[in-house]
């Protein structure tokens, strides 16, 4: 791609659904398109954290990938400081899109210091200068995935250092410093849009939610997924409903009950919730986290 190169990996024609998935890893954004996500990191890594490219640029970057690979119709999931690249990728594509999905994704923060300030960039530094702080996530259910603390570990060290073992805080000042500008206009989206947000968590409030529900004024529909228990970790702990959403099946449950997995219509959730059943799949039931 002119722009920059985008990291993706592509599965069969035969795939329910083509998605493309903006990330923060890292505070860098990047996509996929996939069935399930999977990253790997390739030679692009001095592409991804050049801090001059836009929101604007980088949804222009995705659609000409979706162009390449001949997809017409697709989802987009925005998963915390995606959210805005989120926002611009449906805005520039309009009615391709077919659903749109926000996981604790950010919609515009309070104005501040920005990129390319001496002092915020120190201070942006400070921040990913020690990956196995920046990225720890001990307590959440992201820890109770085999390999995932590991693999975070991994990737926040790849987008920290890759221009150079100073942690060279650009790419990331400018991440922040476009999550303070204005969210993308979706008003035209018509496409059903699902939010998936918990309570407790304290980077991303119910808040962000509420400025894209009412962002997207001519959506067919709006699902909220509210989690009173959860903090910024939904993305993890229910992404097995984000991909039954994403599927096309955004009227049903992914519930563990009695030792199996089921998909359940909605409307059944309630009883099931009072017989003892838990949302996701089952092996959540007894999840723990590793033992060191």
């Amino acid at each position: 791609m002119k722009e920059f190169r985008t990291q993706f990996t592509r599965y069969g024609r035969g795939a329910l659904v083509a998605l493309a998935v903006i990330v923060c890893v890292g505070f860098l954004a990047r996509a996929w398109v996939v069935v399930n996500p999977l990253e790997e990191p390739g030679d692009d890594a001095l592409a991804l954290a050049d801090p001059v490219k836009t929101r604007e640029m980088y949804a222009e970057n995705v659609i000409e990938l979706l162009d390449h690979l001949g997809i017409n119709r697709f989802s987009v999931l925005g998963i915390s400081a995606g959210g805005p690249y989120t926002g611009e990728i449906v805005r520039q594509a309009g009615a391709r899109v077919r659903s749109v999905h926000f996981a604790v994704a950010v919609n515009q923060r309070a104005a501040g210091a920005q990129y390319p300030d001496p002092a915020y960039l120190a201070n942006r530094r400070n921040a990913i200068i020690n990956p196995m702080v920046w990225w720890d996530m001990t307590g959440t259910t992201a820890d109770m995935i085999p390999g995932w603390q590991e693999r975070a570990y991994e990737e926040a060290s790849w987008s920290a250092f890759v221009r150079g073992q100073d942690a060279d805080p650009h790419a990331v000042a400018m991440d922040y410093t476009i999550l303070q500008m204005t969210a993308p206009d979706v008003s035209m989206v018509t496409a059903p849009v699902f939010t998936y947000y918990g309570a407790k968590d304290p980077s991303v409030p119910y808040a962000e939610r509420d400025k894209w529900v009412a962002a997207f004024t001519s959506s067919r529909k709006i699902t909220q997924r509210n989690y009173p228990d959860r903090v910024h970790d939904v993305q993890y702990r229910h992404y097995d409903q984000i991909l039954l959403d994403v599927a096309g099946y955004g009227d049903y449950r992914i519930i563990g009950f009695k030792g199996q997995t089921r998909v359940i219509p909605q409307a059944k959730w309630p009883s099931f919730r009072k017989r003892g059943a838990i949302l996701g799949i089952w092996a959540w039931k007894n999840a723990k986290p590793p033992v060191d």
